[in-house]
């Protein structure tokens, strides 16, 4: 019976920076630049985790793949808990070394825009190594975790991001996969859509049709618009490059990969793709069914408006009204009964900030569940033409529901009640 071997996975960083020739304690002076400590730092590391894994495999033996990818995954980790220093000490210089320099500045600021986010929230800036796999000798594509303080109030707060890093002298620095890894175009048409994309998005863009195909269907029916435009299907083109519009250019969709994209978390890549498809279309049907452009009053209104729509017709996790929701149980008891003067002026421990927009973006969606519980979709329609007519709820719901704002809000907080336990 072959002996089992134990083994801490657990290094001291302090430890190691003292086993590195020429280090100093902090009263001395370094004798090699930062950039060289942290390369010979990666160095130690992986000798480290190529001493477990000969340990390791005297009771199981592993083949040179598994060698490779437990000694890569070791080192990765690292290069994370630099790029966390960094972010932590705000050391560009630091970050920028472990990027590759050939990257395009527009993508450096992209990454480095999670700096934005600060500390002062209670939630810090961390990154957990997932799944990785080797692209080619010198590149391996690695699943990263990454959670973030809130920087504004859409954000989601916890991502996943596919990176790529290239080996060079002893450090994986992040970067672009070449052109050959995207390949030749494909396209591909759906009823309501003309996808172009890449090979490495193919399961992305396969598993997104379907969902928006029926979430298309269904959006132009609650809306009760013509399901085939005059213009012909959508053009969305999926892009191995930047796209920092997120609207329509010359009549055509373009979007970042979700191989380069922030996607929250939960979220696949194609739930990712047909969430940002979704958004960009329902946004142009509600314009059609009701130019709100005319009366700003409801702006805010119409921006739920998209998102229940959203969370109603694709079926897919939606963490932004998750999180909405959590935050309107915990604080609507105290107001309990609400008005729907609330929607507008309540404020979530009295000041302005992402809780605040958080309960409010629930309590206008239960506005929305409740009215078509109460009366159908066919009333959602009715309401969005009114957007366009009314300045006030008062006359809203008089004029599309033929009852009173006090009638309404009497019921809707039954409903409210029996939804959240009030």
């Amino acid at each position: 019976m072959s002996q089992r071997i134990g083994f801490d996975w657990k290094f001291d960083e302090e430890s190691f920076e003292r086993g590195i020739p020429g280090f100093v304690p902090a009263d001395g002076v370094e004798s090699r630049s930062d950039g060289e400590r942290r390369i010979v730092l990666v160095t130690l590391r992986a000798l480290a985790a190529l001493t477990f894994l000969i340990l390791a495999s005297g009771s199981a033996p592993l083949s040179l793949a598994q060698l490779d990818r437990m000694r890569t995954s070791a080192e990765l980790a690292t290069v994370l808990e630099l790029d966390k220093t960094a972010w932590r000490d705000r050391d560009r210089e630091r970050y920028d070394s472990l990027v590759d320099p050939t990257v395009d500045q527009i993508w450096l600021r992209e990454w480095r825009d999670n700096w934005g986010a600060r500390g002062d929230t209670g939630r810090p800036y961390d990154l957990q190594l997932g799944a990785i796999q080797r692209v080619s000798e010198e590149l391996v594509q690695a699943e990263v975790y990454v959670q973030l303080p809130h920087r504004n109030w859409w954000q989601t707060a916890e991502n996943r991001e596919t990176r790529f890093y290239r080996e060079a002298n002893g450090l994986w620095l992040r970067t672009l996969p070449p052109e050959d890894f995207w390949g030749e175009p494909v396209t591909l048409r759906s009823k309501h859509f003309i996808f172009h994309y890449y090979a490495p998005d193919s399961e992305s863009v396969q598993t997104a049709v379907p969902i928006l195909e029926a979430a298309y269907t269904d959006l132009y029916k609650i809306l009760g618009l013509v399901d085939s435009p005059a213009d012909g299907p959508t053009t969305v083109v999926v892009k191995p490059d930047f796209v920092r519009s997120r609207g329509w250019e010359s009549g055509v969709l373009e979007l970042t990969s979700p191989l380069l994209s922030q996607v929250p978390k939960g979220m696949t890549n194609g739930d990712y793709l047909a969430d940002r498809i979704f958004r960009q279309v329902s946004s142009l049907a509600i314009r059609e069914s009701a130019p709100y452009a005319a009366n700003r009053r409801w702006a805010f209104v119409f921006t739920v408006v998209r998102g229940w729509l959203g969370a109603e017709l694709l079926g897919q996790p939606n963490v932004w009204r998750a999180e909405s929701r959590e935050v309107f149980q915990a604080h609507s008891p105290a107001i309990y009964p609400l008005k729907l003067a609330d929607i507008d002026e309540y404020y979530v421990g009295g000041v302005p900030g992402r809780g605040t927009v958080l309960w409010r973006y629930a309590a206008t969606s239960t506005v929305l569940d409740y009215v078509v519980a109460e009366y159908g979709e066919i009333a959602l329609q009715e309401l969005l033409d009114g957007f366009s007519h009314h300045g006030t709820w008062a006359g809203l719901i008089e004029s599309i529901l033929g009852i009173s704002e006090e009638e309404f809000t009497e019921s809707w907080n039954e409903y409210i009640a029996v939804e959240y336990g009030f």
